[in-house]
């Protein structure tokens, strides 16, 4: 499965919702993940999702907004 790609990376993303570029994200994220939690928290969403690893890089870390365990 690894050749190809087809397993999944567990991570944490955090979304402004007041922002349209987040939005899109936040779409972005239901579209290719399977979310497993989301909590919204001081006006801040976090989302936990299992990412296929091939799209990982939707979602790095140098977008400031999101981080990976």
């Amino acid at each position: 499965a690894q050749r190809v790609a087809l397993d999944v990376r567990r991570i944490t993303l955090t979304f402004d919702p007041s922002d349209e570029a987040d939005r899109d994200r936040i779409a972005r994220v239901y579209r290719v993940a399977r979310v497993i939690t989301q909590e919204t928290r001081d006006g801040h969403l976090s989302v936990v999702a299992d990412v296929p690893r091939r799209l990982l890089g939707y979602f790095q870390p140098s977008d400031s907004k999101s981080r990976s365990f």
